[in-house]
């Protein structure tokens, strides 16, 4: 439901056949129309999405809200909605142009920046019961305005300049250039999971993270292929730690790139294996707990099981399945290119057999064992933990 709707489209976007409007909506219409924020380089954070609080802003807006209502309107910035076509429409409860504010049918809308904002009000709605329309001091009125386009690369550009003035990680920028297009899809063919392009996707799928992990499990053949210039993050401790540039290497690939191949296909079955090993009873029974407060690498729940293990310990232990990731068969002239895949099971040691080898190395080393990140960042950590565990199997050989 849109009041004092205003069409300011200028001759040259008229050109370009686009459209900018500025409306007042009223919070309850927001609340009903749940606009999607998956092309929001900054998704509502406390919303579901992994590790992420609500923070002073999120606080201050919703004490507006309570507060002053009615000055909502003007403290806060307008919402920015785009969308790829817009239509008049009359009132949805009166169904009559001459009663009642009219109504603005939006198709393959997306709130590119506002996010933040329409989250806390939808908050302070629900936890208020909900209001109708026209109550001043409970719905307040917000401030939209909506660019329509069918230009995707544009409407990218628009998403990326609205919000330059919040600390949006530059890697979201370029996930919306359409980096992860491949992965995205991926995951929506093998699992119907739809995941987004930003850092901390509600589904905790982490395409970053699935990045740097593969990269990391990457065949030695294949590394060889790359730019010699990428020496320096082929290395398992500088795809922990060089985040950056290893999403910056990702980015330079061309689409049909053997390594970006490879990344693409693996992501769903790494990123379901590392989330079901954080949270696995492989990490059960042992003293977790580090020398400095707050550095441990283990999250627990209220029943005190492990929930979540930290990033660090997590990349060591990813790397020990390194072998795993394989093609089913090596192709044959005329036939489609084999994919590439993760298995785990072809692991010659089990889950628990990593989780012990590598706590315990963790423990007994004073140079790591004050911070998991000391771990992850060990240019010596790695090939050790993996020729232990081949030791160990050797034996087991040996006696079999």
């Amino acid at each position: 439901v849109c009041s004092n709707l205003i069409d300011i489209t200028s001759d040259g976007e008229k050109v370009k056949k686009r459209q900018t409007l500025f409306a007042n909506i009223s919070a309850s219409s927001l609340l009903r129309a749940n606009l999607p924020t998956d092309q929001n380089l900054r998704p509502y954070i406390p919303d579901g999405t992994v590790g992420r609080k609500r923070g002073t802003i999120h606080k201050e807006i919703h004490r507006t809200l309570e507060l002053r209502p009615d000055d909502f309107i003007n403290i806060s910035d307008p919402l920015t909605i785009t969308a790829s076509s817009a239509m008049q429409m009359p009132n949805y409860k009166t169904k009559n142009w001459d009663d009642g504010d009219p109504c603005l049918k939006l198709e393959n809308p997306s709130l590119v920046n506002g996010a933040q904002r329409q989250g806390e009000i939808i908050r302070y709605m629900e936890s208020q019961g909900g209001f109708s329309d026209g109550n001043v001091e409970f719905d307040p009125k917000i401030r939209v305005e909506i660019i329509v386009s069918n230009d995707k690369k544009l409407l990218t550009e628009i998403a990326i300049a609205r919000n330059t003035s919040i600390a949006v990680p530059k890697l979201n920028k370029l996930g919306a250039g359409g980096i992860y297009d491949g992965m995205i899809k991926e995951f929506k063919d093998r699992s119907g999971v739809s995941v987004s392009a930003c850092a901390y996707d509600k589904e905790g799928k982490n395409l970053e993270l699935a990045v740097r992990i593969g990269f990391m499990l990457m065949p030695s053949h294949l590394s060889l292929e790359g730019n010699l210039s990428w020496k320096g993050i082929l290395s398992p401790e500088h795809s922990y730690g060089q985040k950056g540039k290893v999403i910056k290497a990702f980015a330079s690939l061309d689409d049909n790139h053997p390594i970006k191949n490879l990344i693409t296909e693996i992501s769903p079955d790494v990123m379901d294996f590392y989330h079901a090993s954080q949270s696995h009873d492989i990490w059960s029974g042992f003293n977790l707990r580090s020398p400095k407060r707050g550095q441990g690498p283990v999250k627990r729940g209220a029943d005190n099981k492990i929930i979540s293990v930290a990033e660090g310990l997590m990349f060591a232990f990813m790397y020990a399945f390194k072998d795993c990731v394989v093609t089913e068969d090596k192709g044959t002239w005329g036939k489609p290119r084999p994919r590439w895949t993760f298995n785990p099971n072809r692991a010659n040691f089990t889950q628990r057999e990593v989780s012990t080898e590598l706590v315990k190395m963790w423990r007994d080393d004073p140079t790591i064992r004050s911070s998991v990140h000391m771990l992850a960042r060990s240019k010596m950590f790695y090939p050790l933990l993996y020729s232990r565990l081949e030791n160990k199997k050797s034996r087991r050989r040996a006696t079999a």
